[in-house]
């Protein structure tokens, strides 16, 4: 079958890989459309998976709409999501305001300024209003001549709820043409901190149970729409294939003492923390004044947030004054097969994990590392405000503390090996990143309700024929960890 799969940049393509990978090994002939060119510093995973696997995918520039129509439509989409946010409460206010800045210069300053315009926005009719604006415009000409000559049996998109989103213009014109469309769910929280889905897609692929219910109730999807399959992003921390760098080997590659043992502290993003090296340092500060010998000897690796955000650059030199190592300098996601190779190993390695709200947090868990946020209330509004962290947190494989002096408690607890959330962590793998089973790669169910899609499956009978195929998988091995060399120094309690 000929799948078209729209992305909005290559930096997405990660997202997504084994997904791809399978609908390749699964004899589709998959097109890939990119919004915009590689290039950048995150494309580095999607431009060495390009440099092994390219010649069995095409690849292209995805067609933008013009017209008209578009400064319109784009306006009204940017207005129905800020309108969706009104509506949800004060717990999601950071999110709200920063959508309404996304919204036309006049109208943002409109709503600014004017109470009446900004009450306007949590009436119903609003909604309703900014909807038909969607219902009475046509299909992009262009998107529809070219599926029109590409004649793809399936048009898969992601995310299709950004600011200023392209993607969504496929399935716009999918839908006109009676061509089956399939929008996989992005991020953990691209459902909650983004737009709305302005378009409805005929099948959902989604993470988790909590995203079924999120792409109901903020997004309008039907439930028989949805298909739950795991999170292709996160397949790279399960499988056989993995294997850790021994401790010594990884401490050195760092820059740390292979005999002591380090926490890894995780950056957030600039929307998240912006600078957050205050947090950092009262964290270093509170550990190297501690009673417990065992908290004062204890390392501290920052890792940025990939991102490279100005405001999070500008905190690296307070953070190298201190002498805290930063690692890695370069910006960029660590998508590259060498790169999550080496993030494995960290965080296998760590006594704990730390951080704010970010990703990689996810990831230490799923790496089965005791994993701890901050909760300060300095960051309430993009943390324990959020859906999406508090579903983490509820998991109760997440550790939480409200100040940095009961961090440090909890810390202390865990270097002496009260890991409390053990077996919440293991719950936390195969509710949330492998809901069809930890054996079963998400990308796989992916690939399969893609191809299912194709013929017009139902969401029931897509996700049957799922737990046929994959529901008895058997669960992957521990990761191979290499051994220490002989001269390795043992790690200090």
């Amino acid at each position: 079958m000929k799948i078209l799969f729209v992305l909005r940049a290559a930096g997405y393509f990660p997202y997504h890989q084994t997904t791809v990978d399978h609908l390749i090994a699964r004899r589709h002939d998959v097109t890939l459309l990119l919004e915009n060119r590689p290039g950048r510093p995150d494309d580095r995973g999607f431009e060495e998976w390009m440099a092994q696997r390219g010649a069995q995918v095409k690849v292209g520039d995805a067609v933008k709409r013009v017209g008209h129509w578009r400064p319109v439509l784009f306006a009204a989409r940017e207005a129905r999501s800020y309108a969706s946010y009104c509506r949800r409460g004060p717990e999601v206010a950071f999110y709200r305001d920063r959508w309404r800045r996304y919204m036309p210069r006049w109208l943002d300053r409109l709503v600014e300024h004017n109470r009446l315009a900004e009450a306007l926005f949590h009436v119903p009719l609003t909604q309703t209003l900014l909807t038909a604006v969607e219902r009475v415009t046509p299909a992009s000409r262009s998107i529809v001549a070219a599926l029109g000559r590409d004649r793809p049996d399936c048009v898969v998109a992601s995310p299709i709820n950004m600011l200023l989103d392209e993607e969504v213009e496929y399935v716009k014109a999918a839908r006109a043409m009676g061509i089956p469309s399939v929008v996989p769910v992005m991020s953990w929280d691209n459902l909650t901190t983004k737009g709305l889905f302005h378009v409805r897609p005929d099948i959902v692929l989604a993470w988790h149970h909590g995203h079924y219910e999120e792409a109901q109730h903020i997004h309008g999807v039907g439930a028989h729409q949805i298909v739950v399959t795991g999170s292709p992003f996160f397949d790279k921390w399960f499988g056989a294939e993995r294997r850790i760098s021994s401790r010594t080997a990884t401490c050195r590659r760092v820059g740390l003492n292979p005999g002591t043992p380090y926490l890894l502290y995780l950056g957030s993003s600039a929307n998240i923390a912006r600078d957050e090296s205050w947090l950092v340092l009262a964290v270093v500060r509170a550990l190297r004044d501690a009673a417990d010998p065992a908290l004062r000897r204890l390392q501290v690796v920052f890792k940025p947030h990939p991102g490279g955000s100005p405001r999070n650059v500008r905190a690296l030199p307070r953070l190298d004054e201190a002498g805290i190592l930063v690692w890695p300098r370069e910006r960029g996601r660590p998508d590259t097969a060498g790169a999550v190779g080496q993030f494995r190993d960290v965080l296998h390695h760590s006594a704990a994990v730390v951080g704010i709200n970010t990703t990689g947090m996810v990831d230490a868990i799923l790496c089965d590392r005791p994993c701890l946020a901050l909760a300060v209330t300095r960051y309430r509004s993009t943390q324990i405000d959020t859906m999406h962290f508090r579903r983490m947190q509820e998991s109760n494989a997440l550790l939480v503390a409200r100040s940095v002096r009961r961090a440090v408690q909890i810390l202390s607890q865990t270097l002496t090996g009260d890991d409390s959330t053990a077996d919440a962590r293991q719950r936390f793998a195969a509710t949330y990143a492998r809901p069809r089973g930890v054996g079963a790669q998400a990308g796989e169910a992916a690939a399969m309700a893609i191809e299912l899609a194709c013929q017009r499956l139902s969401a029931a009978a897509i996700t049957a024929a799922i737990d046929r195929e994959l529901g008895k998988r058997p669960p992957p091995g521990p990761p191979l960890v290499e051994p220490e060399p002989d001269e390795a120094v043992a790690v200090a309690p």
